[in-house]
């Protein structure tokens, strides 16, 4: 089957509200429900109100009547999952098998990119996986993520009427869209939300691979073999959790990072897909600090050793000049784990950037740049929604996931 019949066959079928899914060529994909165990409040709430009220104040009240559609939406609904709960809290995430066997010795979790609320294009990723290594391969959401965000988050009509009045109020934002709008609010009014969404990601990911290697989950055996596939912000988490191996959970585990993996600093955030500028401003000038975050976060009492070094390491990510001697030695312990593949006309985590970074930390992972003969992005390597480049596309797509596949076999 060609990949652009894939791309759009996989899309019609998954739904994270099915138990199971047969896909073509023998894959099944099965969902299962994760609870996490990271309760936090949030300030982004009040900020919200304000952000209203000086947005109502700046536009006055002609404006406000000529936008009444937006005014009346209450943004503290819109914005109900900042405090963790709900979906943010309970949700599904999907395995794609390699058929019907009972039981597997290994698994492949794919960590996604920032401010994603759909799986779309990673189901080819998965299913290509899947039957390049024979392992089953596990799309998990980070915290406010995906299908951790409320609905409303990815509305383009509810979403432009916020962008509105966002843009009324700070004439001089750039590439503020409908689609990053949420996250651009959230992280501009309380950006150590940035952090403590990171540090939820990393508990529930230390919980699902724990579960995963102890044979509580039905689908994996006792000591599975764990492998991650890291895409984007995605990556950074992967290192993170190779780096601070909690409870040895990832000790000789290998991680295989696609355009990501290089420190924050190197990182370029402003996209029409991730945040706006001031967002992004708002957000560099917080992690440039030195962040300590408040007691907004609730870890349950037998995790908080485990979140000493792994902050550290959050750290060193951020700015690669903090915690250098750390990460330094992190990183040489981690010779032979790490394969890295950046992208040259990546915008947002230049491949030069995610070298620079291993480099820099004595990492001798393998780390390989690559061009493709198309327009693409960060956000879009393989853009499938295009049916005219399908066929140009399809080569150099097999290639990165036929690296991927190979290193993480």
């Amino acid at each position: 089957m060609k990949l652009f019949e894939l791309y759009n066959q996989l899309k019609s079928l998954f739904n994270l509200e099915a138990a199971e899914m047969e896909c073509p060529e023998g894959i099944t994909c099965y969902t299962q429900i994760f609870q996490s165990d990271i309760d936090f409040t949030s300030n982004t709430e009040t900020s919200l109100d304000f952000e209203v009220q000086q947005t109502n104040k700046y536009i006055g009240k002609d404006a406000i009547a000529a936008n009444k559609t937006y005014s009346e939406i209450n943004l503290n609904q819109l914005f109900s999952n900042e405090t963790g709960e709900e979906t943010n809290r309970t949700f599904r995430y999907a395995i794609f098998t390699p058929g019907r066997k009972n039981k597997y010795n290994n698994c492949i979790v794919l960590l996604h990119g920032l401010n994603e609320r759909s799986w779309d294009k990673y189901l080819t990723w998965a299913y290509f996986l899947v039957k390049k290594t024979g392992k089953p391969v596990l799309l998990f959401p980070l915290a406010f993520h995906m299908n951790r965000s409320p609905k409303s988050w990815s509305c383009p009509r509810l979403m432009s009427q916020v962008v509105a009045l966002r843009k009324k109020k700070i004439p001089t934002v750039q590439m503020s869209t409908f689609a990053n709008v949420a996250m651009s609010l959230r992280i501009d009014t309380d950006p150590q939300m940035f952090a403590i969404s990171g540090i939820q990601s990393y508990f529930d990911l230390i919980k699902l691979v724990d579960a995963l290697k102890s044979g509580q989950n039905p689908l994996f055996n006792v000591g599975c073999n764990i492998g991650l596939f890291a895409y984007s912000i995605g990556a950074v988490l992967a290192e993170i959790a190779l780096l601070s191996n909690p409870l040895n959970l990832f000790t000789n585990e290998k991680a295989f990072l696609f355009c990501g993996g290089a420190t924050f600093d190197k990182i370029n955030g402003v996209s029409r897909s991730i945040m706006d500028s001031h967002a992004f401003e708002s957000l560099k000038s917080f992690i440039s600090c030195n962040p300590e975050i408040n007691n907004q976060l609730t870890l349950p009492h037998y995790q908080i050793p485990l979140l000493h070094n792994a902050w550290q390491y959050f750290q060193s990510m951020i700015n690669q000049n903090m915690h250098a001697t750390l990460c330094e030695t992190g990183f040489e312990n981690l010779s032979g784990q790490i394969m890295a593949l950046g992208l040259t006309n990546d915008l947002v985590v230049p491949g030069k950037a995610i070298a620079e970074t291993l480099m820099h930390h004595g990492n001798t992972s393998t780390v390989e740049i690559l061009d493709f003969p198309y327009n693409y992005s960060h956000e879009k390597p393989f853009p499938m929604e295009n049916p005219n480049i399908a066929i140009t596309i399809e080569p150099y797509f097999k290639k990165v996931f036929t690296k991927a596949a190979d290193f993480l076999s």
